[in-house]
Order: structure tokens, then C-alpha cells, then sequence
């Protein structure tokens, strides 16, 4: 319990007092008339856990604070140093509306500690539902049993996720959608029928070190640009444990991913970088790229699928540098026909099935100085600069060759597993300025725990 239930009790026990039934609606714009009689039971309280400080009312703040803090709905006065809060509180939606509503909001404000359960009758609503925010905080939350979504932003900005437990809602934990520059982040978001985490027409977002499990798909960007999805745990969700659909220019960095189906999914998505994941034990493919082009996949470590360690599938010009690929079922790079000018250099391959299969065009196993390493190439280097003396050939009907494979391979891990110090140089290489800052993100959170 927080340190202000005693006041809470106070002011709980001074509106009882007035009242044996309590019910307040907090739109105080009469232009919001249409919107309010959904929630004309606002904020009713629970006579039975009055003693435990708890409201089970459902709250509706469109952009009237004042309002509620009156009510004793909130404490603070919405600045940075003293947002408004709102904590401590159980509500159930009773199967209408959504349990917490704020809408047209730009002041600080933050929703901490809340039970937050059952709430319906639409497609829209939810747990938490944000409409046309700023300035947000949600922490520590506890949100399930939810029609639909456990927690949905629209068109909002400037909002922070953090820490939350969204669970076993009815379509998906957190959807975002039109939602720009915000943070979800330490969140364990499990038990979906559709999407953990989901990102739609949202750009500039930060999705970092969530779990995603036990859900259809672990977490999905669709026609979301410029996003960094960094540092997550998506195991055992029932297809896709990270899935990019029609989004480009995002980062998908030092995330672990295991699940029924395909582990990093990239769909008609451009110019998007997969660097330090390790994408181990689907069952399917490791990093699948289908009508995606001009991708960087860098720096991955691929063990042990089903199927495939990278699938490329009618997708040009991409990048395939530094990847570990290491036991997978049928081959450790495929591409597919139709694939074309993709560069594939500087990867280990080791005991794979088939390391790797070419049937597009004009796709280059070597950067022209150096190529990949494959455990099972049997020439020599009679001169001992580290490259074969003879090419290796590649299956497939492109006839491809690595001209210049190497003797040894290239990557250097580290005690403690994770990506090591000269990937991170590599990628830096090759995804210029922009990564840099993800490039320290790595070091840091490698440095918390405890990698050398």
C-alpha cells in the first residue's frame, strides 16, 4: 500500500458519508455530451472494498483534471515534477467501457499500481485506453481479461509503458496505433490470441526488454517506420515472435527470440536493420525476409531451426554480414528464386544440413576480399593468409561461388554469450551514424549483466 492510503481512507470515508451511492461524471465540456453517457457510472466506489482503499468505478478523464483531483480521483497538480497520479486502485469494467478512459490530454500525469480487469462492449476498448495523449505514464499495472486490448494508445505522443503485467486479453496486450515517440519497456505481455505487442502506423517508438510470450505473435510492426524494438525475450509465441509488415527504416537489436513458428519476420519491408538477435530453436526459420529489400542482417547469432537459419524469398539487394548460423535442420542461408544482388559476407556457417542454397541471381558470397567461413570446405591455404586457395561452391542452380572463403571463422564471442565488441564495430560499418546509439544501448545493458 502507498504512503497516502491514509488520506485516501479520509477522503473515501468523507464521500460515503455524504452519500450511500456515489457516481460522478467527469465531463465537464457539454460538447462531450455524446461520449459520456457510456460512462455515466463513472467512478462509482465499492462500498465493500472501501476499507482497502480500492475503487472499482471506471474512470473517464477527458482533459478535466481539476475535476477529478477534486473528486479525489488523483493527487498532484500535472506538472513534470508533479503529475498528476491516479494508484492504488482495483476496477472492474464490468464488461462495458474501458476501465481507465483519458482523453485530450497534454499535462503530466501517471497510472501506477492499478488492478485494471473486464472491461467491453466494443472492439475499442480496454484496460487503459489513451485517446489523444501526452505526457503519460503507466507503471506497474497489473491489466487483464480485457475487451480488446489490454492497453491501447491512439494518436498519442510522449507516453511511457513500463512495467506493466498485461495479460490473457481478449485481442491484444498493448496496441498502439497513429502513435508516435513513446516507450514500452519492461512489460510482461503474455497470452494474446492476436498480437503481444502491437505497432500500427506508429513511428519513432522504443520497444525494449519486454516478454513476449504465450501469444499469437510476440510483437509486430505494421506501416511503422522508425522504430527500435531492442533488448526483448519473444519465446513461445504461436507463429511470429517478431513480425515487420509494410514498415521501414526500424531497428531490431539484441533481441531473443524461440517460437512455434518463424523468429524475426520481415514482409514488404524496406531499408530495416536485424543486427545482434539471437534468433534460436523455431521452428520454422530463424530470420525470414519475403518482397523485403535493401535489409541489413548483421551480427545474429541463428542456431538450431527447424527449417531454415536466414530464408530470403523473392527479396534484392540485401545485406547478410557477421550472422553466426549453426545447426540448423535444412540450411543455414537459403534464397530463394527471384532473389537477386543480395551480399552475403563475413557469416560462420557450421554443421548446418546445407549451409547454404542459391537459386536467385547475381547474388555475391564474398565482398570481393574476403568471403564466409564454412566448416565443411575442404581446400587449403598454402600461403596462410587465411583464405582458401580454391572457391566454394555454393547448391543451387545460380552456380553461385564463395570466391574468397575463409579458414577461419571471423566472429569472436565472448563469456556470457551476447554480441561481441567487433560485431558491434562491424555493424556500426554498415548501418552508419544511426546505429550508434543502439551500439551503446548493447554495451550497456551487456555491461549490467556482468559480460566482459
Amino acid at each position: 500500500m502507498k504512503s497516502n492510503t491514509k488520506s485516501n481512507l479520509i477522503i473515501i470515508g468523507f464521500l460515503f458519508a455524504l452519500s450511500t451511492m456515489i457516481s460522478i461524471n467527469l465531463n465537464s465540456d457539454a460538447g462531450n455530451n455524446d461520449r459520456s453517457t457510456e460512462y455515466s457510472d463513472d467512478i462509482e466506489f465499492d462500498y465493500e472494498n472501501v476499507k482497502l482503499s480500492k475503487i472499482s468505478g471506471k474512470i473517464h478523464i477527458d482533459n478535466n483534471w481539476t475535476v477529478a483531483k477534486s473528486a479525489g480521483i488523483c493527487t498532484g497538480s500535472g506538472t513534470y515534477s508533479d503529475p498528476y497520479v491516479i494508484e492504488d486502485l482495483v476496477i472492474d469494467g464490468k464488461g462495458t467501457g474501458n476501465c481507465i478512459l483519458i482523453e485530450d490530454s497534454n499535462v503530466f500525469f501517471k497510472i501506477e499500481n492499478c488492478t485494471l480487469y473486464n472491461s467491453g462492449g466494443g472492439p475499442l476498448t480496454a484496460g487503459i485506453k489513451l485517446d489523444s495523449v501526452r505526457n503519460g505514464l503507466l507503471i506497474q499495472n497489473n491489466v487483464l481479461n480485457n475487451y480488446a486490448f489490454g492497453i491501447y494508445l491512439l494518436s498519442n505522443e510522449k507516453v511511457k509503458i513500463i512495467g506493466n503485467t498485461v495479460s490473457n486479453n481478449v485481442a491484444d496486450g498493448i496496441q498502439l496505433s497513429m502513435a508516435n515517440n513513446n516507450t514500452i519497456s519492461g512489460n510482461d505481455v503474455n497470452t494474446h490470441p492476436y498480437w503481444g505487442i502491437d505497432l500500427h502506423h506508429s513511428d519513432n517508438n522504443m520497444v525494449s526488454d519486454n516478454t513476449a510470450s504465450n501469444n499469437d505473435d510476440g510483437i509486430r510492426l505494421g506501416l511503422s517506420n522508425n522504430n527500435i524494438i531492442s533488448g526483448n525475450t519473444v519465446n513461445s509465441n504461436n507463429n511470429f515472435g517478431i513480425e515487420i509488415i509494410t514498415s521501414d527504416n526500424n531497428t531490431v537489436f539484441d533481441n531473443t527470440v524461440n517460437n512455434n513458428r518463424q523468429g524475426i519476420e520481415l514482409g514488404k519491408s524496406d531499408n530495416n536493420t536485424i543486427s545482434g538477435n539471437t534468433a534460436n530453436n523455431n521452428r520454422e526459420n530463424g530470420i525470414r525476409l519475403g518482397l523485403s529489400h535493401h535489409n541489413k542482417i548483421s551480427g545474429n547469432i541463428v542456431n538450431n531451426n527447424t527449417e531454415d537459419g536466414i530464408y530470403i524469398h523473392y527479396s534484392n539487394n540485401n545485406t547478410v554480414s557477421g550472422n553466426t548460423l549453426f545447426n540448423n535442420n535444412n540450411t543455414g542461408v537459403y534464397i530463394s528464386s527471384i532473389s537477386n544482388n543480395n551480399n552475403i559476407a563475413l557469416n560462420c556457417f557450421i554443421t548446418n544440413t546445407i549451409n547454404a542454397v542459391d537459386y536467385g541471381s547475381g547474388n555475391q558470397w564474398d565482398n570481393g576480399i574476403r568471403g564466409n567461413y564454412w566448416a565443411d570446405y575442404a581446400g587449403s591455404d598454402a600461403n596462410a593468409d587465411g583464405i582458401g586457395d580454391i572457391p566454394y561452391n555454393i547448391t543451387g542452380s545460380a552456380g553461385s561461388q564463395d570466391n574468397f572463403p575463409l579458414m577461419k571463422c571471423p566472429i569472436s564471442t565472448r563469456k556470457g554469450g551476447g554480441v561481441p565488441f567487433e560485431l558491434i564495430i562491424l555493424i556500426s560499418v554498415i548501418s552508419g551514424g544511426a546505429v550508434i546509439g543502439v551500439a551503446t544501448l548493447l554495451l550497456i545493458r551487456r555491461k549490467r549483466k556482468g559480460i566482459q
